[in-house]
């Protein structure tokens, strides 16, 4: 049950995508030819007004035919003003770039839809107490507890979160006494915090309350926490290009696997995993490789800087040969990983 959830969420992922094209070209007036729901063979399909809609064999995804955006068909006049290649450039840029903004307001929607539900953890820095211990970590080697309430550190005593790990981190490498309240106990227990670059960690975290916010608040809570994805995954991107962050591509067998995994734990995980995929194809299709919408981007701005268009067939050559590479990458990735 949870694969066949995860399965239904990621293709609604990229069925909203494709709605964000299909949206932003009919409200810039252009010809919609066709909105598919999944790849291959052709199982239904009902014309509506101009646009053919159908339902295809492989239902994970889908995608959106617009007049003039890939080869001409020969059945439309080249001179059609509601042809894609027609268009003025920033509204074939708003239809291009409409995709990726709607994976993005999705993920939006997931967060506020767990917000104004399930409500969302915050970490409770008032007192000086232990939330999750880390495991391997020193605070975990020492016998630290959940819940348990630091009362001193080396004899400071300390009143609060802030000041608890401010004492901590003046004793990097170095032996350390806890005083602390363990229900009715009270315990003294030795700690060598990490040092981390000239500051001690221990590997705790402090403990954290849930909050259900009213409908405002939840709206909130939707873009401010899209705006805090989009920034981890970015940096996460970013680290992995790089070669500082250790990691390796995931196929879709993996991606389903693992957030099918989380499905498990509850609906609410599902919807997080889903929030977090869903910026992650905002950024992916945002970057300039060949087939996604951010070469179709770069093709525009180059457009706009020369004030005439690239060769179409050069275009078409570029996308079409992204295109195989993407593909044969996503094969390769998801097939890696049933021998691996």
């Amino acid at each position: 049950m949870s694969i066949a959830l995860t399965i239904l969420g990621i293709s609604v992922l990229i069925i909203l995508h494709e709605l964000g094209h299909y949206l932003a070209a009919r409200l810039t007036g252009m010809r919609v030819l066709k909105f598919s729901l999944g790849f291959g063979p052709k199982l239904f399909e009902k014309k509506i007004g101009e646009t053919h809609w159908q339902v295809a064999a492989v239902l994970l995804g889908g995608y959106v035919q617009v007049h003039g955006m890939g080869p001409q068909d020969p059945s439309m006049p080249a001179d059609d003003e509601r042809s894609y290649r027609n268009k003025p450039l920033w509204q074939r840029a708003l239809v291009i770039a409409a995709g990726p903004v709607a994976n993005w307001l999705l993920a939006a929607v997931f967060i506020f839809a767990l917000a104004i539900s399930v409500g969302y953890s915050q970490f409770d820095e008032s007192l000086p107490m232990l939330g999750e211990i880390v495991a391997g970590e020193p605070a975990a080697a020492a016998g630290l507890q959940e819940n348990d309430r630091v009362l001193a550190v080396g004899g400071e005593t300390v009143t609060d979160w802030p000041t608890l790990v401010t004492q901590i981190q003046r004793h990097p490498g170095k032996l350390v006494v806890l005083d602390i309240e363990r229900g009715s106990e009270r315990l003294s227990i030795e700690v060598t915090p990490r040092d981390e670059d000239g500051v001690g960690k221990f590997g705790v975290y402090p403990p954290s309350v849930t909050i259900k916010p009213g409908l405002g608040a939840s709206l909130q809570a939707g873009f401010m926490g899209a705006w805090t994805l989009t920034a981890q995954q970015a940096s996460l991107l970013w680290d992995w290009a790089r070669g500082t962050r250790k990691g390796r591509l995931a196929g879709l067998p993996e991606i389903v696997s693992t957030v099918a995994e989380r499905t498990e734990k509850g609906i609410s995980h599902l919807f997080d995993a889903l929030a977090a995929l869903s910026v992650t194809l905002f950024l992916l299709n945002l970057l300039p490789i060949p087939a996604l919408d951010g070469s179709r981007l770069l093709f525009l701005a180059i457009e706009g800087v020369r004030r005439k268009p690239v060769d179409e067939k050069i275009e078409g050559v570029v996308h079409t040969v992204g295109f195989l590479l993407l593909l044969a990458l996503i094969l390769f990735v998801s097939i890696r990983w049933f021998f691996v």
